[in-house]
């Protein structure tokens, strides 16, 4: 497993150590432990949950059948194990900036996948491949998907560089998710490594309710500008979910109406809405570092709970704070019409990830849900959450 300084693992048997060698390995020790709990917590937390649920009523008891994981995607079995295990962490580092202390934080198989999504966009950039795209609208980076059947799918490592465009206009459909663009490679090399790139034609379907925003998921309670004049609390939920309510007035599940309190900037997904409800008074974190294969749950007022995984992300480096460039976060699962809004946590931590958005479709059967990155919503809105 890397560390921060290799020049540890060289040391000379026998060798005396300084303070502070000593001090890091301790700390990564401790982070190492601190992982193996992690893991432990989110299986005790998983069957905690499915117990739950038999209890309540809420979800009949799992069936063989439903335990198999034969019909999960490639990615989702073994993802992290297909990737290179050696990480030059030098080469993101300043990239990473304050994030750099995060990264050590995630389990081993979030270090990889985070590793390997940074230097990819990193290599896409470098080699300006933007700029060879007719209708590029952004990179992200993660797990692919491979819609053909089994025996006739790519044996290709299932994570690599996405180039989201927009919709083809074309009436011949590709029968799988072939690079579409000539001029684009079909590979990108980095660190040693060679990495597929798949052109996405994405239609991102917003699952908000049809009669808005009636029905529509509450992420959370918020207060904005919360070290200046303070707006809310609030409920916190998808803007798109309220964007064409008239004079600002928005009704609500109980059937009392509300009014928009404050609105996020172009491309950013949020907005809240004042409720007589009482709010809740206990703070929400937020997971500031989000990486592909971290496991996460959404419960859309229409669909239920969901279990997933984030699958791909764009980059968030040093726009975060930026309301001009959205971070967006993909994940394994979706959900339907209604669902706009719901709260993505981390099934271990429980740390707020993202507010559920709606699913990306493209004309080869690649479909995901989308989300706007929530510590984007917490810079760019200055906001407290609680629940």
């Amino acid at each position: 497993m890397p560390t921060r300084n290799d020049d540890e693992q060289r040391r000379p048997r026998g060798a005396r150590t300084s303070p502070v060698s000593e001090a890091r390995e301790a700390a990564e020790a401790a982070r190492e432990a601190a992982r193996e709990a992690s893991n432990l917590v989110r299986e005790a937390r998983d069957l905690v949950k499915q117990a739950s649920d038999i209890i309540t009523g809420q979800r009949n008891p799992p069936s063989p059948e439903a335990l198999t994981t034969a019909d999960e995607p490639r990615w989702m079995r073994d993802g992290p194990d297909q990737l290179p295990t050696e990480m030059s962490m030098e080469k993101v580092r300043s990239t990473l900036d304050w994030q750099f202390d995060g990264f050590w934080e995630r389990p081993i198989e979030e270090q990889k996948t985070l590793y390997w999504a940074m230097r990819l966009l990193d290599q896409a950039r470098e080699d300006g491949l933007a700029q060879r795209i007719r209708g590029f609208r952004y990179f992200s980076a993660g797990f692919l998907d491979d819609p053909r059947p089994a025996e006739e799918a790519s044996e290709d490592p299932t994570f690599g560089l996405i180039a989201v465009v927009a919709p083809s206009t074309s009436a011949e459909t590709p029968s799988h998710d072939e690079n579409a663009e000539s001029e684009l490679p079909r590979r990108i090399p980095v660190d040693r490594h060679s990495f597929p790139i798949r052109v996405r034609h994405q239609v991102d379907v917003l699952h908000a309710p049809r009669t808005q925003p009636y029905g529509g998921s509450a992420t959370c309670w918020a207060v904005a500008r919360a070290s200046r004049d303070r707006i809310g609390p609030g409920l916190l939920t998808a803007k798109h979910v309220v964007a064409d309510m008239v004079a600002d007035s928005v009704r609500l599940s109980d059937g009392t109406s509300g009014r928009i309190l404050d609105l996020a900037p172009d491309g950013i997904d949020a907005a809240i809405v004042a409720t007589g409800e009482q709010p809740g008074n206990r703070t929400l974190p937020v997971q500031r570092l989000v990486a592909p294969w971290t496991d996460v749950e959404f419960s859309g007022s229409v669909t239920g709970l969901h279990r997933t995984k984030v699958k791909d992300m764009t980059d968030t480096r040093g726009i975060f704070s930026s309301p001009y460039l959205p971070c967006r976060v993909f994940l394994g699962d979706y959900g339907q019409r209604g669902d706009s809004g719901a709260l993505i946590r981390d099934a271990t931590t429980g740390e707020a990830i993202g507010i559920y958005m709606g699913e990306a479709q493209d004309p080869v059967g690649t479909r995901e849900g989308i989300a706007q990155h929530m510590y984007q919503v917490q810079l760019v809105m200055d906001l407290e959450l609680c629940e």
